[in-house]
């Protein structure tokens, strides 16, 4: 199931290895299985006074970074281990802490496996069946941070008075890309994920 904590199965956060061999032991082995490990950069080098951090914003600091992926599915998971914002401090270091799963990514593949949300979104779905299943929860936008991709974000409604719940809070934090603006009833997902992985923020 696609949540906007995870797959289900996994949850955000948790240890690489148990996550990985709980999706293996449901979708069969990975095809895609790629460890890219960078050191930290010179002092100065994202700007002055700033440690330079591995990762595609320049504010979090990562040294491993893990892409694990399914191409019959799919669907793509990201593992890497430092989390911490970069402080102005020359002499700071971080603490090294274990990978653990930081996002998904979810596109359709040619197997026969359709994996969807609690209330039926999945690849494919119309802009028309995103509104129908979450109404005021979403945020249609041009992510920035995916490189002005045309997509949505769930956002949390529970905090709010006369909420009836129809989201169940397990889908906030889901994001996707359209097929076109999503003004157009018709634009269909091409993907939906949580989390972080490559090109979002």
């Amino acid at each position: 199931m696609l949540r906007g904590d995870g797959l289900g199965v996994v949850t955000v956060g948790d240890p690489m290895d148990s996550a990985v061999a709980a999706l293996a032991g449901l979708l069969g082995s990975p095809s895609f299985d790629q460890v890219t490990e960078a050191p930290f950069g010179d002092e100065g080098e994202m700007g002055s006074g700033m440690m330079a951090c591995w990762t595609a914003t320049g504010t979090t600091c990562i040294d491993y970074l893990r892409v694990v992926g399914w191409d019959g599915v799919g669907l793509w998971v990201l593992f890497s281990d430092w989390t911490r914002s970069a402080p102005s401090s020359e002499d700071w270091e971080p603490e090294p802490a274990p990978p653990n799963l930081r996002g998904y990514e979810y596109r359709g593949g040619p197997d026969q496996v359709v994996l969807s949300t609690y209330v039926g979104v999945t690849v494919d779905s119309t802009v028309g069946d995103l509104v129908e299943a979450y109404g005021d929860a979403l945020t249609f936008s041009y992510d920035e941070c995916a490189f002005n991709i045309a997509g949505f974000y769930v956002v949390d409604l529970t905090e709010y008075a006369g909420y009836d719940g129809h989201n169940s809070g397990i889908d906030w934090g889901l994001w996707g890309e359209f097929s076109g603006l999503p003004d157009s009833p018709e634009a269909t997902l091409v993907s939906i994920g949580a989390g972080s992985l490559l090109g979002y923020c």
